[in-house]
């Protein structure tokens, strides 16, 4: 009953709004269904406020540094980031995690387990120092599961950091919209296959640095162009006059 309810009032919604938002680009695929006309549906993603690039000093460090900074959740997918990190563990690759949650515990296991040496587990930190975590590495890696709900799309924050950092970026992910992809900031592989992300870890650890440099720029200015809050700002203020 309560479900009901809250389709009810969602209903309802769509019926008496001048506008209804999603951070999601295919959100209307869904509300179509319930009551809503394409004039009044709005695409505004989620975005971030652009800082200054915290500066480090990686190019002296003797690895490479995959990274990951959020939530360790099942939705998150890591575990086949840490078995992708086994494939590729006789080369000079780290894979460091940044965050805690629900699965940190299942990943660790996993990790003491297969006896894997190169992955490496680090406890949340403010926000304001995450990007410091950022500038350490020399990519970062985002993976979600094959799931019927990202026919929707995704506006996962922690891609909008990334892409602000400049680093480029392993998206595994099959969604309607992808924007790795989108920004040509790094390489997107399909979900749940470790092969396909080592595979990538491996190519963007032979690439050339000035490349790699390449698509961390890309990125940094997508996210600049589409997902800064100056430039979302404008995009509410628009449905207002």
């Amino acid at each position: 009953p309560f479900v009901v309810l809250l389709q009810i009032t969602e209903n309802f919604a769509y019926k008496v709004s001048d506008y209804v938002v999603s951070v999601l680009p295919n959100a209307f695929e869904h509300m179509k269904h319930h009551g809503l006309d394409l004039p009044r549906f709005k695409y505004i993603p989620n975005g971030i406020e652009i800082k200054n690039l915290i500066k480090s000093d990686i190019n002296n460090k003797d690895a490479f540094k995959i990274g990951y900074a959020g939530t360790l959740g099942i939705a998150n997918a890591l575990k086949y980031l840490i078995y992708a990190a086994n494939l590729v563990k006789e080369s000079n690759i780290e894979i460091h995690i940044l965050g805690n949650g629900p699965e940190k515990k299942e990943l660790m296991g996993i990790v003491n387990d297969n006896n894997i040496s190169n992955v490496y587990f680090h406890d949340a930190v403010p926000k304001n120092e995450v990007g410091i975590f950022l500038s350490k590495m020399d990519v970062l890696y985002i993976g979600w599961h094959f799931s019927k709900i990202y026919r929707f799309g995704i506006s996962a924050n922690k891609l909008f950091d990334y892409l602000a950092s400049a680093k480029p970026i392993i998206h595994s992910v099959d969604a309607v919209n992808d924007p790795v992809f989108e920004a040509r900031a790094g390489i997107s592989v399909k979900p749940e296959n470790s092969k396909e992300i080592a595979d990538a870890i491996l190519k963007l650890y032979k690439m050339p640095e000035s490349k790699r440099n390449e698509l961390g720029q890309n990125g940094r200015v997508f996210v600049k162009k589409y997902h800064s809050y100056e430039q979302l700002a404008k995009k509410y203020e628009y449905l207002f006059i």
